[in-house]
């Protein structure tokens, strides 16, 4: 075999090389590519389930605070009720906001 000869088997060879690593790397960035864009999908979905979940929190503390503020109301109306702290309060309703 020529010099010539080994040196166009050397450059088919190294052709082929090239060609197969090529693929091979389209081959793992198409992978990346679906395996990013399927937690990029996961993660919109946690972040809504998050968000809806804050939203129904802050309704939750928003009617609890109505219910207090009602009830407050009602009893400066209906009672009086002599605590230095919480004047509005009964002891036992001023007892249940210690707690918190």
């Amino acid at each position: 075999m020529s010099i010539t000869e080994k040196s166009g088997n050397l450059r088919k060879d190294l052709k082929k090389d090239i060609l197969e690593s090529v693929s091979t790397l389209r081959k793992v960035f198409s992978k990346m590519k679906t395996q990013l864009e399927t937690k990029s999908g996961e993660n919109k979905k946690l972040s809504e389930e998050v968000m809806k979940v804050t939203e129904e929190m802050v309704r939750m503390r928003v009617n609890q605070r109505d219910r207090w503020r009602h009830l407050w109301t009602t009893r400066n109306k209906h009672q009086e009720v002599k605590h230095d702290r919480f004047p509005h309060l009964t002891a036992e309703e001023e007892n249940y906001l210690h707690m918190y």
